[in-house]
């Protein structure tokens, strides 16, 4: 959680890190997410699910920092 905390953080503070692709986000919700779509989240959260797929925390800590986003 500590890694979702800081990436928020961030974001926040900058309004976004970088501007995610749908086609990125889509992809990356495909590996940690397959049951969500591109098309149901926001830009911010687009950038944040980037940022969490390309931070160093583990597979696990990823999916579940995703799907929290996605599920809401």
């Amino acid at each position: 959680m500590k890694s979702f905390a800081l990436i928020a953080a961030f974001v926040a503070t900058t309004g976004s890190a970088f501007a995610a692709t749908e086609a990125q986000v889509e992809s990356v919700l495909n590996l940690y997410a397959p049951s969500a779509s591109a098309a149901d989240v926001t830009k911010a959260e687009g950038n944040i699910i980037l940022l969490i797929a390309h931070d160093g925390s583990t597979e696990s800590e990823k999916r579940a920092l995703i799907r929290a986003i996605v599920n809401g």
